[in-house]
């Protein structure tokens, strides 16, 4: 069979030869094996367009070959072109990571700072040399600062009260979301402290008080992470779930949560997570920005995509898998917000550094492919590389 002659050209490294076969066959299978050889070859384009295109449309595939794709994005995942400007901290005993941006009722950014008292060695966390334990918990805190970082200065909501277990040797509001409803800067964010079996939930807040959210008719405690918010018609509207299906929410009152949208997106969109958005870029458009973890050699790798969606949650454009710097692994966006015609995006590194980025909001959009030419492979002109770094 031609495909034993092609995985065999591969073994023996004669990898022009195994191209030129794979090539001229446009089948699923084919199209994995150009996967894996265009690194090998100085393809790196035509490596992460026909990744990219298996990941989102492939319905053949089965899992081990795209858990291969996935692990070989560390190839060809290439890093947006914006500039970066570094939130230093300046105490060494906390890490500053995960910054969270939105725009307040002065028309300025407010950014929210991520700090913490751990290292990783190894995939390891380490709180002054010892691992995390009741009496040396891993610990957050939060900070607010401005564009300029002319200031830093620590944020808790006053009254934290329901913050009341342990949290299974964590503590703090983590990953916070900043967003601005009814004039007032709120956030959602992650913690352990609201049940005995330290379980992550979510909770809604603002420089007061925090409260518990809920899904109505969800009876099961299970691990609640990268709830996305965001403001319309005057209502906390929630991505929940990007994928496999897209979840969207609406909170009711007093904590609760109602799903009002439940349905298939026209991309694979398994193992998509919510990372940042969504922003409102038109009067019907929003930009979103998702992330995917992979493993590779017994260490997470992170990657990202801008989705657009309509109002009513339509998707309509997504972007190739990007990294940010890809000096490092783990990079965790966290954060996007729109002034004018800049977008800025916040994240973190490593666990232990902070960043944001800017990027005119046209350059961006640009990145963005319609999902209808998807299907047909990614057009990689001179526009597109333009973006992206060699």
């Amino acid at each position: 069979m031609l495909s034993e002659i092609v995985n065999d050209m591969i073994n023996k490294k004669l990898y022009f030869i195994a191209w030129n076969l794979a090539n001229n066959n446009d089948t699923s299978q084919f199209r994995y094996f150009q996967t894996i050889i265009a690194f090998y070859i100085g393809k790196q384009h035509e490596g992460l367009r026909t990744s990219n295109e298996l990941l989102l449309y492939s319905q053949i595939l089965g899992q081990t070959y795209i858990d291969v794709i996935k692990r070989n994005l560390c190839f060809y995942a290439l890093p947006l072109e914006c500039t970066h400007t570094a939130i230093e901290s300046h105490d060494p005993k906390w890490n500053f990571m995960n910054p969270s941006i939105c725009v307040d009722h002065k028309q300025e950014l407010a950014i929210n700072v991520r700090a913490v008292n751990y290292k990783i060695v190894e995939g390891r966390y380490f709180i002054n040399g010892l691992s995390p334990s009741a009496t040396n918990p891993v610990v957050t805190k939060n900070f607010r600062t401005n564009i300029l970082l002319s200031s830093i200065t620590p944020f808790n909501p006053k009254d934290t009260s329901m913050l009341k277990y342990p949290g299974f040797h964590v503590e703090g509001l983590e990953d916070l979301r900043l967003f601005l409803f009814k004039e007032k800067i709120h956030f959602l964010a992650t913690t352990r402290q609201l049940n005995p079996q330290g379980i992550n939930q979510i909770v809604l807040g603002n420089e007061d008080t925090c409260v518990p959210l809920k899904i109505i008719g969800s009876k099961a405690l299970q691990c609640e992470k990268n709830w996305l918010p965001v403001v319309m018609n005057n209502k906390l509207t929630i991505i929940y779930c990007l994928g496999p299906k897209l979840i969207v929410m609406e909170h009711i009152s007093d904590g609760n949560c109602k799903i009002i949208i439940e349905q298939k997106l026209p991309v694979n969109t398994e193992g998509f997570r919510g990372s940042a958005g969504p922003v409102e870029i038109n009067t019907n458009q929003y930009l979103v920005i998702s992330h995917e973890v992979t493993v590779k050699d017994n260490q997470r790798h992170y990657y990202h995509r801008f989705l657009l969606f309509d109002k009513k949650f339509n998707l309509h454009k997504i972007s190739l898998p990007f990294v940010m710097k890809g000096k490092q692994p783990i990079e965790y966006i966290s954060g996007l917000a729109k002034l004018q015609n800049t977008l800025y995006i916040t994240w973190g590194q490593n666990d232990a550094k902070a960043f944001i980025s800017e990027i005119h909001l046209n350059k961006l959009l640009s990145f963005l492919t319609p999902i209808r030419d998807c299907q047909n492979g990614y057009q990689y002109n001179n526009q597109h590389q333009k973006q992206l770094k060699n």
